[in-house]
């Protein structure tokens, strides 16, 4: 039994190794091929984004370590600022700093006990202890910490206290408060009934660009999509410009919608009976 139990931690083990390995091996032809950079190295040492080996924008097939923050910081910016502050390296592997760790394209993980920023991550996963940022696209990945992710668009799940997407997102927000903020393609096309204005953190703002959807599950205190496509349950509130789906809440409110509220107070603007105790529905 012993020896079998044994046998199954060295296979994933194995497991969980191979595709590191693999990634080193094949390091000159991704170098050459992948980004526009041709520099690189397997090992990245820095005590802070100044202070590092090597300290020149490179791409890192392997490990970046810091003991402090890691990541070379683009000109003319100030570590600790943050989002502010952009990654010039490439990350195909891990990046691990003591608080801070900044990256411009993330293909791996990123962790950190404070902050973790990346320009773009097409697959990745961030861990931090107060924060993630991906300042525009987050093709598939996690964000995970104890107070706030946020991206420009993505897919995957945010877990955090405050989650916030500004435009496209499909995919879980898990916190007490998270935000779909970008505007639909439905929205644009309604803007007769829905006004000018879009609400953004309970101030009025037009300065929202794109087309943008929430698509997938909110789960929290308190839900907010300018579109949502799928499921907001929230214990206090729900709110959707245009709701396609389910919201389940104490108060569930939707300019429009194609779909079923259930809580105690529902209001779905368009209806012709604005308001509804219990359940509510428009189709």
């Amino acid at each position: 039994m012993k020896g079998s139990g044994m046998n199954r931690c060295i296979a994933m083990l194995a497991v969980y190794i191979m595709p590191f390995l693999a990634t080193l091996c094949i390091t000159p032809l991704l170098a050459s091929e992948t980004f526009d950079n041709p520099s690189w190295t397997s090992l990245q040492l820095a005590l802070w984004p100044s202070l590092e080996f090597p300290n020149t924008r490179c791409t890192v097939y392997g490990l970046s370590l810091g003991l402090v923050a890691v990541g070379a910081i683009e000109e003319g910016k100030q570590a600790p600022e943050f989002p502010a502050c952009r990654g010039e390296d490439d990350i195909v592997g891990l990046q691990i700093g003591g608080l801070f760790t900044y990256g411009r394209e993330l293909h791996g993980l990123q962790a950190s006990g404070w902050r973790n920023n990346a320009v773009n991550m097409p697959a990745g996963i961030q861990v931090a202890g107060f924060g993630n940022s991906v300042e525009h696209d987050m093709g598939l990945g996690l964000q995970v910490c104890c107070f706030k992710n946020q991206c420009e668009s993505g897919a995957g799940l945010q877990f955090a206290i405050l989650n916030r997407a500004h435009n496209d997102f499909s995919g879980i927000q898990v916190g007490v408060c998270n935000f779909g903020e970008g505007k639909s393609k439905w929205v644009e096309k309604s803007r007769s009934r829905l006004g000018d204005h879009v609400t953004s953190y309970g101030h009025h703002s037009d300065s929202n660009e794109g087309v943008g959807d929430m698509r997938g599950l909110q789960l929290g205190l308190m839900n907010k999509a300018l579109a949502m496509y799928g499921s907001q349950c929230g214990v206090i509130w729900n709110y959707a410009e245009h709701a396609s789906g389910l919201q389940i809440g104490f108060v569930n409110i939707a300019d429009t919608m194609t779909g079923i509220q259930i809580g105690l107070v529902n209001i779905i603007t368009e209806n012709p009976v604005l308001f509804l105790p219990i359940i509510n529905a428009h189709f």
